[in-house]
């Protein structure tokens, strides 16, 4: 997608999901294809979980409201 044109990795990903809440920090695709936006990753058994989501906006509800665990792209 990005080599079509069609992402910006470095553009702020609530340009593409401006339902995702602001976090006070840019956070971009680049961050979260790389593990460091500071969006946490699983707890517990929520990777277990078998749930079908309609699609990314619904899949959010997991993180959307936790704090950020560090300034992107800081880890």
């Amino acid at each position: 997608m990005a080599e079509a044109g069609l992402l910006d990795l470095d553009a702020d990903i609530r340009r593409y999901f401006p339902e995702f809440p602001d976090k006070g920090a840019t956070i971009t695709a680049r961050q979260l294809l790389s593990h460091t936006s500071g969006i946490r990753h699983y707890r517990g058994s929520e990777s277990l979980r078998n749930e079908h989501f309609a699609g990314p906006v619904p899949s959010m509800s997991i993180f959307k409201d936790d704090p950020l665990e560090h300034a992107p792209g800081e880890k």
